[in-house]
């Protein structure tokens, strides 16, 4: 792990300069594109009852099946109403997370990666080498990944998907996508080789497929 002062450092960066560019969303109102639809004229989700559980999860309205973006949609009405302002924060709330998952996805690649910008030999297949120290390379690192991740979090692409209440389905999956991302990798650096039974197995399967093989050869 890195000296956690500049990597907090950077979190920090990284989160205000998200806040303050998408502040602005928490006091718009809804807009007339798919909002009056599928927020404001639409009862069906609002609330937590069994019938509503069941529309959520069998739905396809507006052409997506979107059963926990309904969930947090409904959440937000037992918290505050069909209110634009928490939806809109909810997703500048998302929008943060996903930032910080991918300042962590990218903190993670950029240290698995060798000199040469390849993947270096048994750093995802064994544990890794403490990735960062208090040195340049550990700056450089958590620089890169901050820089990478402003790209990201502060691009106008990204514009729609907070400040439109709609688009929650988009942040949604953000954050969950990064959230797999990091673990996935995780896992790869971690991975324990198989134990001797399972090699085993195996080669005994290989070496049947072969004799199959021979066999059909043979009698062809």
């Amino acid at each position: 792990m890195a000296d956690g002062f500049p990597t907090r450092t950077a979190l920090v960066i990284l989160i205000t300069a998200t806040v303050l560019a998408f502040a602005g969303v928490v006091s718009n109102d809804f807009v007339d594109w798919d909002d009056q639809q599928n927020l404001i004229n639409n009862q069906a989700y609002q609330g937590l009852s069994w019938d509503h559980l069941r529309w959520m999860f069998t739905t396809r309205l507006a052409g997506h099946y979107q059963p926990l973006t309904w969930l947090s949609f409904a959440a937000e009405v037992e918290i505050w109403g069909v209110n634009p302002s928490g939806f809109h924060f909810t997703n500048l709330v998302l929008h943060v997370a996903t930032s910080v998952g991918f300042f962590f996805v990218v903190m993670r690649l950029i240290t698995s990666a060798g000199s040469d910008g390849t993947v270096a030999p048994g750093t995802l297949t064994e544990p890794p080498h403490p990735p960062l120290g208090k040195g340049g390379r550990g700056r450089a690192v958590i620089i890169g990944s901050l820089a990478a991740s402003l790209a990201f979090s502060l691009h106008p692409l990204r514009v729609e998907s907070v400040a439109w209440a709609t688009e929650r389905r988009d942040v949604l999956s953000g954050a969950w996508l990064m959230a797999a991302t990091w673990l996935y990798l995780w896992a790869c650096s971690y991975s324990r080789p198989p134990k001797r039974w399972a090699t085993g197995t195996q080669t005994r399967l290989r070496r049947a497929e072969h004799l199959r093989w021979a066999t059909h050869l043979r009698r062809a």
